[in-house]
This record gives structure tokens, C-alpha cells and sequence, in this order.
């Protein structure tokens, strides 16, 4: 069978060899950029869905932050912040499991930690208090059983959304530098 194409290169053009290292510093910035700006589009997407919802208090959706993208092993990986304490349990869900109260309560108002939130003390311990739809009332209590709930899976749901627009992107970014 006959060779059609018989090509190799020792780097001796130094101007070839400076082309190509522009290019790739250019095409990987150029990914970078391409792909933080896909990330910003996910953390609306997640601000979104986080934000409704029948317990939706703003808190899970205002923690997340961050979108960026770096370089690593010869990757682009993109990066969200989630630094509320209870996002894996929303996007997961949980087993059945036992809630008790946090060990310490102060009795009255918060002003100097910027809460508004007023906690009470019960017999000298710590309790839970929360409105239970099902008695019609506040409740107190040393523990609560919480059934399973059930996982949401946003940040999933949310990538396989946007899938197309990720592959798009990323190919126009790379058909951007290629033109040059």
C-alpha cells in the first residue's frame, strides 16, 4: 500500500514553533472564557430552579457562586461554588434519619451576629421549633423523624439541558481560533 501523506516535524522552524504555541496559549484561552461564560449560564439556571419551590427561602440558590473554568490535565473543566450546608441533601436526597436541635440556643434576638432569627430556650435545653402543616401549629420538640426525601437533581438535569449548548459553544470557540 502506498504512503499518501508522509509528514514530520522536528521543531527546527522556530517560526512554526512559535505559531503553534500561540495558538495553543490562544485556543486555551479562548476555551477558558468560553467555557466560564457556559458556567455563569448554569449558575443562573441552578439560581433558577433553587429559587422555587413551595420551602424555597433563597439561601441554597444565593450559594451558588463562582463560575469559572481552568486547565487541568489537558482538560477544560468548568467550577460552580455550592457553600450551602444542605445542597448535596436537596440535589441527593436523604434516608429516613432523626434531626435533633444544635447544641447551643441563645434566648432572644441575634442583633449582634446580623440575624433577625429569634431562638428559644425550653427547660434549660436545646429543641426544634418549626410550624408542622399537619397539626396546624408551632411545635417543640428534643427530635424529629424526617422520611426520605427525594433528590432533585438540578445540577444534573440542568447539564443534560444543556448539552447542546456546551457542544455548540465549545465548537464555535474552537472554530474561532482555527479561522485565524
Amino acid at each position: 500500500m502506498a504512503k499518501l501523506l508522509d509528514l514530520s516535524f522536528d521543531g527546527s522552524d522556530v517560526r512554526v514553533v512559535s505559531h503553534l504555541q500561540a495558538t495553543s496559549r490562544l485556543l486555551q484561552e479562548t476555551l477558558v472564557a468560553k467555557m466560564t461564560a457556559l458556567m455563569t449560564r448554569v449558575q443562573y439556571r441552578l439560581r433558577q430552579k433553587y429559587s422555587s419551590g413551595k420551602y424555597a427561602t433563597g439561601e441554597l440558590a444565593n450559594s451558588v457562586s463562582n463560575p469559572r473554568a481552568e486547565i487541568g490535565q489537558g482538560q477544560v473543566i468548568g467550577r460552580l461554588d455550592v457553600s450551602s450546608p444542605h445542597a448535596q441533601f436537596v440535589e441527593e436526597g436523604t434516608k429516613a434519619h432523626v434531626i435533633y436541635p444544635k447544641e447551643v440556643i441563645i434566648k432572644g434576638t441575634m442583633a449582634s451576629l446580623g440575624k433577625a432569627a429569634v431562638r428559644r430556650q425550653v427547660i434549660g435545653k436545646a429543641a426544634l421549633h418549626f410550624y408542622s402543616d399537619r397539626l396546624g401549629k408551632a411545635v417543640f420538640a428534643d427530635y424529629v423523624f424526617k422520611d426520605p426525601i427525594s433528590g432533585k437533581y438540578h445540577v444534573r438535569n440542568t447539564l443534560n439541558d444543556m448539552q447542546e449548548e456546551f457542544r455548540k459553544g465549545i465548537q464555535e470557540a474552537l472554530e474561532g481560533v482555527m479561522k485565524r
